[in-house]
Formats: structure tokens, sequence, C-alpha cells
């Protein structure tokens, strides 16, 4: 019986740990003259504190001006301060800009910072600040950006995310919308 009692506690912390997220966004990005798009990640945790990721975004303008991006990354909580969460980021990726021809590699690292919104139940906040360097092909597209982003768990498995992006040197940013389920 203490087996079966140690198996179940032990299934139910894998089953736990291993609550897949996906997402999905639509966005409107005002440094590119009003282009929209959408994205689709997943997110993955595979330990306590670690999360895989894997993300495809996609952005139209005008005719010739699609780009996609795909990457894939993980998230680490360094550690906590108060109820605030901080977490580096690395994600590798591989983008195509038409506009340009442009098809090549880029790396991304940075941190965040996130926290439940206290006295409101299931609301919160995250920040985040990113520096993307690309191999010279992509080199162009080489930025930093800063995102802020409120999330709201509507029920256990269904959430609701809303962020803005600023980028460096570059007038606007990029609202995104979103819905997430967790399995």
């Amino acid at each position: 019986m203490k087996k079966l009692a140690i198996m179940a506690v032990l299934a139910a912390a894998a089953v736990t740990v291993s609550a897949t997220e996906i997402s999905v966004s639509g966005s409107r990005d005002s440094t590119q003259n009003g282009v929209s798009g959408y994205s689709v990640a997943v997110a993955q945790p595979v330990a306590p504190g670690l999360t895989a990721n894997g993300m495809f975004e996609n952005t139209k303008g005008v005719a010739g001006t699609n780009i996609d991006s795909y990457s894939v990354g993980a998230a680490y909580d360094v550690t906590k301060i108060g109820a605030v969460t901080l977490a580096a980021i690395g994600n590798i990726g591989y983008t195509d800009i038409q506009a340009t021809s442009a098809k090549g590699t880029y790396v991304q690292f940075g941190g965040q910072a996130s926290a439940a919104v206290p006295f409101v139940k299931g609301l919160s906040t995250t920040v985040s600040v990113v520096r993307q360097l690309g191999t010279s092909a992509v080199r162009a597209a080489d930025h930093t950006e800063a995102t802020i982003g409120l999330g709201y768990a509507v029920t256990r498995s269904i959430g609701v995310t809303a962020s803005a992006t600023m980028y460096d040197g570059v007038p606007g940013n990029k609202a995104s919308l979103g819905v997430s389920y967790s399995f």
C-alpha cells in the first residue's frame, strides 16, 4: 500500500511539472507601418524552474514584406525576491525576411521578472528585456526589445495575455493579444 501511495504522489508530481502550454497570439506592429501578424508558441516545463519553449511567428504587411521566424529556447528561474521571480532567457532561431531576401539564424538572450498581482486573483505581470544578435545575413534585424505583459487565468487551463513591446532606436511598438491553453 505504501508503494502505491508513493507511486501516486510521484505520478501527480510528474503531471504537475509537465503542464504543456500552447499559446496563439495576434499582433499589430506600429514600428513597421502597421504590420499585422500571429504567433504560435509551446512551453513545456522540464524541471522545477526550467521551461523549454518553441515559437513560430509570421508578420505581414504590404506584398513581399512577410517575415517568418522560428525559435527554440529555454527560460530558467534564477531567484525569487519576495513575490517577484527573476528568470534568464535564451533562444536560438531562424528568420526569413522577404523584403530583403535575408535568411539566417539568430540568438536571443535576456532576463524576465514576473509576479502575481496582489488582490486580483489570477492576474500576473511580466517585464522582460531581450537582445537579439543575428548572423551576417540577418544582422540588420539585430535589436534590443523590452516587453511589458499582463496575463489572466480565466480557468485553470485557459489564460488570456496582452503585451506591448518597445524596440531600441525604433519609434512605435508591437501590441499582442493572445489565448493560452494548458494541459
